[in-house]
């Protein structure tokens, strides 16, 4: 079943078991996963270079062959839909003079038959005990003995058998219910809504508690969340990237405390982690959030909700089936074809993320010519070389996201982009900016490290001092000027 915690214990014996190992690697497969974006992936988590010389599969197939030759391995595939897939690829994996060692977690019953019956667990719901104990560490996690008061074990056991024994259903509610006061009539009324939502759904199950949790958000901060699941099926969500995209979309606002915008955002994540709508993946060495996720199910209802409010929708670039435009604010393109989407006529956009690695300029410029209003253009990870001329009539633009795409300059005309307020530029082939950069004055974030240079930085013109609110400024020569 989803959600009931199959990656979760997975994750924490990979964690454990890893340092055995000379090589080890984590991949989400996901349903919609190709054969040779798989093989990039597992290249990838081993630590071999994917590059212009062995990014086809036969190639990638022999490159990962003759890394593992010889070594101690172990290789995790989470997320499996289909037993051919493993057929497809286990004779890329070395099995004389090596030991390899592969966990697959799956919700289908045909694809655990891969493996003997003494090598395959099947996870069940939690019985009624750990349900319990699992519900009180939730709830009252800010509690010292992180036990439930007398007066309301009654209510919390009528809510705990509605998550059906599901982890993620338990974790969610009893989040939810430690930013309530403790008080028989909150939790009556979170019950009752629980109880609506039964009432609402032709088959009940975790989607109930994920409905009631979602509606609980205050507006801001579900348009934060709601952000969140355009981004890909098991996307590492990176801090730093999650907090400059609300603040470019206009999600943050300033508080009477004094607090940064990029505090104020900050703390908008932290509670979405707290009430376990987003995972943590990784923390720095501080202990400070670094990457997140929203697991699969979640994003599923997300996803619907987004939709249903007009808010935003994901675009595939299938050739079978309309896609509608209609109302839609946000579009987050995770295929690399763009001709429907082109011709689809989008004119309210205000956001557009591209995860395709290669893509048609073409097809962009009519998109960016109809889509005045836009305040975010994402394009991370692309193949472009040059920015259309159509970019630098978006007068709304704020947040332009150009990290580790292949452009090698960007023209003076970026000085009528005057709202710009993020400038990513991490990664690129860039090796100066242009003059006019000086003038845009509300600029707050400006990342410019050029792919492969390990000396020095971006070259940039005389003036940067004169943007006086920049908060952030990384990868630039600080000696040279253009």
């Amino acid at each position: 079943m989803p959600g009931v915690g199959k990656t979760t214990l997975v994750d924490h014996v990979y964690n454990t078991v890893k340092v055995d190992f000379d090589a080890a690697a984590w991949v989400t497969v996901s349903k919609s996963c190709r054969l040779d974006d798989l093989l990039k992936k597992i290249a990838s988590q081993f630590g071999i270079a994917v590059g212009v010389a062995n990014t086809e599969m036969g190639s990638l197939a022999e490159s990962i062959h003759k890394y593992l030759h010889g070594k101690k391995y172990i290789l995790v595939l989470d997320d499996v839909w289909v037993a051919p897939l493993w057929l497809e690829i286990r004779n890329v994996f070395p099995t004389s003079n090596c030991m390899g060692r592969f966990v697959i977690t799956s919700r289908k019953h045909e694809v655990s038959l891969l493996a003997t019956q003494e090598s395959t667990i099947h996870l069940e719901p939690l019985q009624a005990y750990h349900s319990w104990v699992l519900f009180c560490k939730e709830a009252f996690w800010n509690h010292a003995d992180k036990q439930c008061p007398l007066e309301l074990q009654e209510l919390a056991r009528k809510v705990i058998a509605k998550c059906q024994g599901l982890p993620i259903a338990i974790a969610c509610i009893g989040r939810l219910l430690s930013c309530k006061p403790p008080t028989s009539t909150e939790w009556e009324n979170v019950h009752r809504d629980l109880d609506l939502q039964l009432a609402e759904d032709v088959i009940p199950d975790v989607h109930m508690i994920l409905k009631v949790s979602l509606e609980d958000l205050p507006y801001d901060l579900k348009n934060c969340f709601l952000h969140c699941a355009l981004f890909p099926e098991d996307h590492k969500l990176k801090r730093r990237t999650i907090v400059r995209q609300w603040i470019a979309a206009g999600f943050i606002k300033e508080k009477e405390d004094n607090r940064t915008l990029e505090e104020v955002a900050e703390g908008y994540l932290t509670e979405l982690v707290n009430r376990s709508l987003l995972q943590v993946v990784e923390r720095n060495h501080t202990g400070r959030l670094k990457h997140c996720r929203m697991h699969d199910v979640i994003r599923l209802l997300v996803l619907n909700k987004a939709k249903e409010e007009c808010f935003g929708k994901v675009y595939n670039g299938s050739a079978t089936g309309a896609f509608s435009v209609e109302g839609v604010r946000r579009i987050s393109v995770q295929g690399e074809n763009l001709e429907q989407l082109s011709r689809s006529g989008a004119t309210h956009l205000r956001a557009l993320h591209v995860f395709g690695r290669y893509i048609d300029i073409d097809f962009l410029k009519p998109i960016l010519t109809a889509s005045n209003l836009l305040s975010t253009l994402d394009l991370k990870g692309t193949r472009i070389r040059m920015l259309p001329n159509e970019v630098f009539d978006l007068f709304n633009l704020r947040y332009l996201g150009l990290r580790h795409t292949e452009i090698e300059s960007l023209p003076e005309a970026v000085v009528r982009l005057q709202n710009l307020e993020v400038l990513d530029a991490f990664g690129t082939k860039l090796t100066y900016l242009p003059n006019n950069v000086v003038k845009l004055q509300k600029l707050r974030h400006l990342y410019a490290w050029t792919s492969g240079i390990s000396v020095g930085g971006v070259k940039v013109p005389n003036g940067m001092q004169h943007l006086a609110g920049l908060r952030a400024l990384q990868g630039v020569n600080a000696r040279v000027s253009a």
